[in-house]
């Protein structure tokens, strides 16, 4: 038989991040490591991100954000040129970016100082 025993304090999500580097002769740098890996398991489960880098999002669906962006702005966007429409359609899918996709996202866990998780570094 099989007991379902919960923990206090722990939830029922688990994330798994699996770190390939080679750390020969750079024992420092193991704890730097495994407390990144600790809060990218955080950040993961946090944010639910869709995508980890901008390119893994299928075009088709980044074509429909545009024009959602597009048929939302409709009114400020009239009368605009093709080229200032496009920068303003750039402008507002950085937060789109922001909320789907893993390293345009700022981390978490120090969200004070705007560190985006693509910028984060070990310790040394």
């Amino acid at each position: 038989m099989h007991n379902n025993v919960q923990i206090e304090n722990i939830g029922t999500s688990a994330c798994l991040v699996n770190v390939d580097a080679d750390l020969t002769g750079k024992e420092s740098c193991k704890v730097s490591v495994l407390e990144i890996a600790d809060n990218m398991a955080m950040q993961i489960l946090g944010t639910k991100p869709k995508y980890l880098y901008r390119k893994d999002i299928p075009e088709t669906l980044l074509e429909e954000e545009k024009d959602r962006i597009k048929k939302e702005m409709e009114k400020t966007l009239k009368g605009k040129t093709p080229e200032i429409i496009n920068n303003i359609v750039e402008g507002k899918l950085k937060k789109f970016y922001e909320d789907n996709i893993l390293m345009d996202m700022e981390f978490i866990l120090e969200n004070d100082d705007g560190i985006k998780v693509k910028d984060k570094k070990l310790k040394q």
